[in-house]
């Protein structure tokens, strides 16, 4: 019974021990927004998680950066949303328009294989608009 239980608490601090020491990382992102057409229609920027993303990994933490269209629209309306690996139609979405500019954990232990896309609906203005700003995402993630 002695052995048993030097080789249970001998696993129990293994254990431990690589849940401390989890190794991180971070992927990031920027493309062009998106030309928008008209208002009232979601228009969407698309970023890749690199393949060089372990398959174990969970997100940290989620940064973005959102540029405003400079086309007198009356409101733009932003989310960050994650879509999970092997899907097309995303599971969470957060509404950003508040802060273009900021991080959250609300991603928290998704599978950091998954994708994240930067949606926005514009109402007001002028249309098309061709717009010379970027959109950034950046992911933390762990392993």
């Amino acid at each position: 019974m002695k052995r048993f239980t030097k080789i249970a608490v001998g696993f129990l601090a293994l254990t431990t021990a690589q849940i401390a020491f989890a190794a991180t990382s971070t992927w990031s992102q920027t493309n062009r927004a998106p030309n928008v057409y008209a208002a009232g229609f979601t228009n969407s920027n698309f970023f890749t998680t690199p393949s060089s993303v372990p398959t174990r990994a969970t997100i940290t933490t989620v940064s973005w950066n959102i540029g405003l269209y400079n086309n007198g629209a009356t409101t733009q309306t932003f989310n960050v949303c994650y879509t999970p690996r092997y899907s097309s139609t995303p599971s969470q979405c957060l509404d950003v328009s508040g802060t273009l500019n900021s991080t959250t954990n609300a991603f928290s232990g998704h599978d950091a294989k998954g994708s994240f896309r930067i949606s926005g609906i514009l109402n007001g203005g002028t249309y098309p608009v061709y717009p010379s700003h970027y959109n950034m995402i950046k992911v933390d993630y762990q392993y």
